[in-house]
């Protein structure tokens, strides 16, 4: 069993008069292997920020342009069947949008 004697390096740690040290979790990997993963990490996390600020996007247009912020539809199948309305009519459109040749996209900007 270990030693447990007050002595003066103890007492002067538990009554606080030491600084506080920084603990850091012992990796056994060296540190040039950690910084590859790390930006892996971060490079991971933007496109996944990228793609879910695309989603959002599409859902904050349907709900404020094509109205989908209350449910209409009752019944076990409504808000389903209101739900691929919406989505289609918005697929519609951007299909509609990038399939439109330039020059019509020049002639309607004119108008």
């Amino acid at each position: 069993m270990a030693d447990l004697r007050p002595t003066p390096s103890r007492d002067a740690c538990q009554q606080g008069d030491y600084p506080a040290m920084a603990v850091f979790p012992q990796t056994t990997a060296p540190l040039s292997r950690l910084v590859p993963q790390q930006s892996t990490f971060q490079r991971a996390y933007r496109l996944s920020r990228k793609d879910r600020k695309k989603v959002e996007i599409l859902f904050a247009h349907l709900k404020c342009v094509l109205k989908l912020d209350r449910l209409r539809l009752r019944g076990p199948s409504g808000p389903h069947d209101e739900f691929l309305l919406a989505a289609t009519a918005q697929n519609l459109r951007r299909m509609a949008k990038r399939l439109m040749p330039k020059q019509e996209k020049m002639a309607v900007a004119a108008a």
